[in-house]
């Protein structure tokens, strides 16, 4: 049966696999043949570019070379009179033919120069008269048709035409000679300059030198508008690795001693660049291919060799997927269909497959299903099936609330009544499922949680994820959730006959979908219940109160402590039956050794300061620190023993609670401290010489020091004495049930503030 099983299962799924491997090596020949077609188209793609930026630069520099031969032939200098027309004629006629030349010179051996550039709207000339004196310089203004505007002075500047290497190297050359690559000054572009020398008709004697300023920016131009390919860089270098054109007129140069120089390409900042320049030092020609930062690039670099361009190199860069991008995106295409195929194949393979996995898992949700409905079906008719619950006068059922935690998974669930005319909600029966211990009496006031007490009339299901942001349920997570860790609350209102009798709630529950439904239905169990039942909820006993605030010294404090008994009529140590004592321990070693805010001093020195003054506040004799442990008490006298004794106890418990908060968060540590409090029988001695220090020991200290080992962090624990003692003066929250060494079971409450109203 296995065998056959198997069988099924591995024979579709093994065709599956074949048609899978033909189809993709398929793919993997497919797309090596087509990027090798679209290496090769690429590769004559770039020879063409080649082509296209040598002709260009070839006729971008051999133009102004033809015109400056010409230029020579019929210029005589020195420039002025008819020659001067002459001179300002042809230099326009060259700078409208030639838009890479910028400025159109000529100067002659005794100083004399003119020099015609552009200007927006037409041209103007400089004209420096140098001999025969006076020296003067005067610029003329023409307008677009080459018509004079005018002339006007210009302000001497001690330029000497004879001093500029342009001038020196046309002297110097037997034909033209080119400037090495420098930055113009007005323009602010880089340029070359080509010069040549005008000789008398013998030969023989120099009369000046004749120039044309060719600006590369329209190189530049013509490199941007080139378009090789998307991501493609193309840039011309000199012999110095400086940046002849450049698509980026931002290249153009940069500040050096006062003047522009030209860029040098590893100043750029562009890897790819970097790493062709590279490539050029080694190899003046070359072709590759290489990987940078996991994308492949063609490089490419070749000299060139046109008049003027003497040790000029083209270096061209270009992402592989340029070329071959198109072949990964068929491929993509191509694998996408054979993905399809391969699917429909699978599909096919597993339908029968399928069919029977949908089966078997249709079983096991059927039997899950039926197993949850039958747990839930079991566990509420038990609670519906109480007849205690029904009854108004009888204690609820324990059960109600552990099987309703148990049903939702939740960690606490709690049945609350409203009493006093609807201004608080008292807790019938609370179950921690963590400590497995139930709680009652807590009382919850209107005041404090309005948002919540008016949702109990209104809502049928309140439902808070996140209990702290909603505005039903802040007020109550502040209060009572939040000291027990809980975020979410599921509650439902319990009505009858449209009137709020209660809630019942659970408490971050994790169970099925039903949880709510389940919820709903209790609520209406319990409406049954509050509203009459066997007796009439108006006839029901009142909670018992609170037991009295103990009298100071009084013998009902000795009767209630376990010690009493065991104390012998002649004892030497002093018997305190009434002292109330606070323990804090002080759980991070490691931050009370840290520095606090703003200070040298440990954090440690300033808990001690805080412990001092929260005491001071609230007129404590007595406060003891030892290592990570306080001890304070109070009610060592008849006078203050009791009521007045816890009540300074839980002043300075909770003054010193909200003190030590502020220390460790100021110095950026988490809360590390715990808080006990119980009110009872100590015994005390004084030790050392003279008056000594006053030690106690015995049932209250040992109480509030449990208290203090297993309250929450940064909190403050309160025994029931201590509660029974506090309860009408402050505010507390039920923590859980702790056996106590000879006092047995003892339930223990988290003190959260003093009431301000005294009720």
């Amino acid at each position: 049966m296995i065998e056959g099983r198997t069988a099924r299962w591995l024979a579709p799924l093994a065709a599956v696999a074949v048609i899978a491997a033909a189809l993709v090596a398929i793919a993997l020949h497919s797309f090596e043949a087509n990027r090798s077609g679209a290496l090769e188209l690429s590769e004559q793609v770039l020879v063409g570019v080649e082509g296209r930026i040598t002709a260009r630069v070839d006729a971008f520099l051999s133009s102004p070379e033809r015109a400056l031969r010409l230029a020579r032939q019929v210029y005589s200098l020195p420039p002025g009179g008819d020659q001067q027309r002459t001179l300002e004629r042809f230099g326009q006629a060259i700078l409208q033919e030639l838009p890479q030349v910028s400025l159109v010179m000529a100067a002659d051996e005794r100083g004399n120069y003119i020099g015609i550039s552009r200007r927006e709207g037409g041209s103007a000339a400089l004209l420096l008269q140098n001999e025969p004196g006076p020296r003067s310089l005067t610029r003329t203004l023409f307008d677009a048709r080459s018509l004079r505007l005018g002339t006007e002075p210009v302000a001497e500047n001690n330029f000497d035409p004879r001093t500029r290497p342009w001038y020196r190297a046309g002297r110097a050359a037997e034909d033209t000679s080119w400037t090495d690559l420098y930055v113009f000054f007005i323009e602010r572009v880089p340029g070359l300059t080509v010069a040549s020398a005008v000789r008398t008709p013998d030969g023989e004697t120099i009369d000046g030198v004749i120039a044309l300023d060719v600006s590369l920016s329209a190189l530049s131009d013509f490199l941007g508008d080139l378009g090789v390919a998307a991501g493609g860089r193309v840039v011309i270098l000199d012999s110095q690795g400086r940046v002849v054109a450049h698509p980026d007129h931002r290249t153009a140069g940069r500040e050096e001693g006062g003047a522009l120089v030209p860029l040098r390409l590893d100043e750029l900042g562009d890897p790819l660049l970097a790493r062709a320049y590279d490539r050029l030092r080694v190899d003046r020609a070359f072709r590759t291919v290489e990987e940078i930062d996991g994308q492949r690039h063609l490089f490419v670099g070749t000299p060139l060799t046109t008049q003027g361009a003497t040790g000029w190199s083209l270096l061209i860069t270009v992402p592989e997927a340029s070329f071959a991008g198109f072949v990964t995106d068929v491929n993509q295409r191509v694998l996408l269909m054979y993905a399809g195929v391969l699917l429909l194949a699978l599909l096919l393979a597993l339908v029968l497959v399928r069919q029977g996995l949908r089966a078997d898992a249709t079983a096991r949700r059927l039997r899950a299903a039926e197993a949850g409905a039958a747990a839930e079906r079991e566990a509420f008719d038990g609670l519906a099936g109480s007849a205690a619950l029904y009854d108004a006068a009888a204690p609820l059922p324990p059960e109600v609330t552990e099987q309703l935690a148990a049903l939702a998974g939740a960690p606490r669930s709690a049945i609350w009544r409203l009493a006093n005319g609807g201004r608080a909600l008292v807790l019938e029966d609370g179950w921690d499922a963590e400590r497995r211990g139930h709680t009652s009496g807590a009382e919850l006031r209107r005041e404090e949680a309005p948002a919540f007490f008016a949702a109990l009339a209104t809502r049928d299901l309140i439902d808070a994820p996140d209990a702290a942001r909603e505005r039903v349920t802040a007020e109550l997570h502040r209060l009572w959730l939040s000291p027990l860790g809980s975020t979410r609350l599921l509650a439902a209102p319990i009505r009858h006959d449209g009137r709020a009798l209660g809630v019942v709630w659970l408490e971050d529950p994790t169970g099925s979908a039903r949880v709510s439904a389940i919820l709903a239905s209790v609520a209406k169990l319990l409406a049954l219940r509050m509203a009459g039942g066997a007796v009439k909820l108006a006839a029901r006993r009142p909670p018992a109160e609170a037991p009295p605030p103990v009298a100071p010294g009084g013998p009902e404090v000795l009767k209630a402590a376990a010690l009493a008994g065991a104390i012998p009529a002649d004892i030497a140590a002093d018997a305190l039956p009434g002292v109330a004592v606070a323990v804090l321990r002080l759980t991070d070693p490691v931050a009370l050794a840290a520095r606090g805010a703003g200070a040298q001093t440990p954090l440690m020195t300033a808990v001690a300061r805080a412990l001092e003054q929260s005491a001071a506040e609230a007129g404590l004799p007595y406060l003891r620190l030892l290592g990570e442990q306080a001890v304070a008490a109070a009610g060592l006298t008849p006078e203050t023993a009791g009521a007045p004794g816890v009540r300074s106890v839980a002043a300075f418990a909770l003054a010193a609670r909200d003190r030590l908060a502020a220390l460790f968060e100021e110095a950026g540590h988490p809360p590390a401290f715990r808080i006990g409090i119980d009110l009872g029988l100590a015994l005390g001695s004084r030790l050392g010489a003279g008056e000594g220090f006053l030690n106690l020991w015995g049932e209250a200290p040992e109480a509030a020091d449990r208290m203090a080992a297993s309250a929450p962090e940064a909190s403050v624990q309160a025994t029931e004495r201590a509660y029974a003692a506090l309860s009408q003066s402050h505010l507390f929250r039920p923590r859980g049930a702790f056996h106590l060494p000879r006092l047995g079971a003892m339930n223990s409450y988290v003190l959260a503030a003093a009431l301000t109203d005294g009720g």
